[in-house]
């Protein structure tokens, strides 16, 4: 908006501008699951930076019932992957989110970074898809908010389509 108008662009043709762009599917999607429940799709990709931040995000809401996060694998990070989504675990706050879901072998070790802060039963690591996608359909209601977060390869985009269902 402030390089539009340094540039003289007036605010009408700025607003028409906002309203028809296109944002990019599976980047912080907001989609309405078939109970009513509000998910982000970021399953775009997922670096310890970007997760950390997302998780800040759906931490500073209210209004909604539950806040669930559902983290799956960080590709690609080398020979300190484990300690990358150890610490992601770390710092996910228990006061600000109700349940945390993972999926993958890494993403297992954001499970357990969390495991100090929250009860056995709001951390849940998953290797199945399916059976991660059955828990959520039984876990999770109208008005919670849902963050849906991993690397492109870990397909996490199927787990919000089977919520959507």
């Amino acid at each position: 908006i402030l390089v539009a108008k340094e540039f003289g662009v007036d605010d009408s043709s700025i607003r028409k501008g906002l309203s028809t762009i296109q944002l990019t599917n599976m980047r912080m999607e907001l989609v309405e699951g078939a109970k009513g429940q509000k998910i982000i799709n970021d399953a775009y990709n997922a670096s310890p930076t970007s997760v950390k931040a997302a998780v800040e995000l759906i931490e500073g809401l209210s209004g909604f019932e539950k806040k669930i996060l559902v983290l799956g694998d960080m590709l690609e990070l080398g020979p300190q992957e484990k300690d990358f989504h150890l610490k992601i675990g770390e710092l996910i706050s228990s006061d600000r989110i109700d349940k945390i879901f993972t999926y993958g072998p890494l993403a297992e070790y954001i499970g357990k970074g969390a495991s100090g802060a929250f009860p056995a039963e709001n951390v849940r690591s998953f290797q199945d898809k399916q059976k991660l996608i059955e828990e959520l359909k039984t876990s999770t209601q109208a008005n919670d908010i849902i963050l849906v977060k991993a690397s492109r390869g870990m397909k996490l985009e199927e787990v919000v389509q089977a919520l959507q269902k």
